[in-house]
């Protein structure tokens, strides 16, 4: 990245805040590589997701989308992985013999798809790699990851987030003009200004990438000599500069290559090899579900199961449907649950629908009825501050019933204050009091008159002494509806 435009670490920003002007700006739409999220979101409870805990690292998922689609407000298309291609058979191995190492298996990125699903973010499981399908459903896409193939792969305007919980990024630009400082300082981006990707392409199997039998790629052979070659064809016709050429010069500049019979062809193949991986061998979907290649050629028509899959709704890896475990898995996977650990079994919720024995509401106790209001967050005292008498309490209880049975996703929350409550361990490193929340709503400056006007009401309640709170009449220690 560094020999490209804007890939110097001196060329990294720090904060989103600018990073969202610029997009706004742009107007393009925008697809997020998930691929490194969710290997650090994994890696982070590595722990826990080795020993098949996906929840902690789901959690993690579940929080960055919040801080970009919420916080930041940005609207974008999160692409999944799906297939493992076998060409990274050899990258995945490097991985596995790493210490503390893990594997990004369907499961987890099935759970972050339900994620994306339930928080109503569009995604795309892409048919293998996710650094494919960045990018391919529309020609103005601003590509976001971390991974220098979403260049390879031919996207010209990359932001390469290289830490989201610091929000530090690299803004790659593969349109800028060549200047002289360009072809001084970057004489790689000049080259592919002046030959095209392939040049991209031959550094990545030169210097090494995800398809390499060896990480450093072809061995003996570095920048200097790769950029010595290149200079070679300065002068030349642009059409001299193919593989066999360029392979030949590779050698004579590697004194080991020279001595070796057949390194010509072997260099050659190898940069055939990896040229073909970025512009023919990869897969995406289009709009309609269709499998179609690099280079824009129908693979495969669009099927029932083109689409499920795409849409998250087989597995991602074999494309086969879930297995009982993973159907467990995702099952257990409520995403109203992740913030805190408060979803409680209907089954162990007093006053949850009527007691035994009793066929209507009206046959209930007043007792019997409060104990069902309660759990509700509902009040059994009128504003008078008398007790509320059994018609009330029946017509109130009715009406919970009727809504709940209405609504069939009605979700069950632990409000009570232990360890597994909704109350239970909550930050208030950032604690503030209702004045000061309000004060800086009023200072935020984004929200229409009429709400402005609000705010500067409540303000004016809290400074004159006319807020009265009353937590008596809130049951804290009963689950909520």
């Amino acid at each position: 990245l560094k020999e490209l435009h804007g890939g110097r670490m001196t060329e990294q920003s720090v904060g989103f805040a600018e990073l969202n002007k610029w997009l706004h700006k742009s107007k393009t739409p925008i697809d997020v590589d998930t691929g490194t999220l969710l290997f650090v979101c994994a890696y982070r409870h590595r722990h826990a997701y080795n020993a098949g805990d996906y929840l902690p690292s789901v959690l993690a998922f579940h929080r960055q989308l919040i801080i970009l689609s919420v916080v930041n407000k940005w609207k974008f298309t999160a692409i999944l992985d799906g297939a493992s291609p076998v060409e990274k058979a050899f990258e995945h191995q490097r991985r596995v013999d790493k210490e503390d190492s893990i594997t990004i298996n369907s499961t987890y990125i099935a759970m972050c798809a339900k994620v994306c699903r339930t928080m109503f973010i569009d995604f795309v499981v892409a048919p293998e790699e996710a650094d494919m399908q960045v990018g391919r459903r529309s020609n103005s896409t601003t590509a976001m990851g971390c991974d220098s193939d979403l260049i390879a792969f031919g996207n010209k305007i990359v932001v390469m987030i290289d830490n989201y919980h610091q929000e530090k990024y690299r803004i790659i630009d593969m349109t800028k003009p060549i200047t002289e400082y360009t072809k001084d300082e970057l004489p790689l981006y000049y080259y592919h200004h002046k030959y095209g990707i392939k040049i991209i392409h031959w550094w990545a199997a030169t210097m090494g990438c995800d398809i390499s039998e060896e990480r450093c790629g072809i061995k003996h052979i570095g920048r200097d000599k790769f950029l010595s070659a290149l200079e070679s064809f300065e002068d030349k016709d642009l059409s001299a500069l193919n593989e066999d050429c360029f392979a030949e010069a590779l050698a004579k500049r590697t004194s080991i290559y020279r001595r070796l019979r057949g390194a010509k062809k072997t260099i050659r193949n190898e940069l055939k090899r990896v040229g073909h991986w970025f512009t023919e061998r990869g897969k995406y979907y289009d709009n309609d579900g269709n499998i179609c290649t690099i280079d824009r050629v129908l693979a495969k028509r669009a099927t029932r199961a083109t689409r499920d899959h795409m849409e998250g709704m087989l597995d991602p890896k074999s494309c086969e449907p879930f297995t009982a475990e993973q159907l467990n898995h995702l099952d257990y996977l409520r995403t109203h649950n992740l913030a805190h650990k408060s979803y409680v079994d209907n089954k162990h919720i007093n006053g949850l629908s009527l007691p035994e024995g009793k066929t209507c509401v009206a046959d209930c106790s007043v007792n019997e009825l409060k104990a069902m209001i309660i759990p509700r967050g509902g009040g059994v005292t009128g504003r008078d501050g008398n007790a509320l008498k059994k018609q009330d309490l029946v017509r109130i209880v009715n009406a919970y019933l009727h809504g709940e049975k209405e609504n069939s996703h009605t979700v069950y929350f632990d409000r009570t204050k232990n360890s597994n409550g909704l109350f239970a361990k909550i930050d208030t490193s950032q604690k503030a009091t209702v004045p000061e929340i309000i004060t800086k709503l009023l200072r935020c400056g984004e929200h229409e008159e009429r709400i402005q006007d609000l705010f500067v009401d409540l303000l004016r309640c809290y400074e004159e002494d006319r807020v009265v709170h009353d937590f008596t009449t809130i049951s804290l220690t009963a689950p909520d509806l």
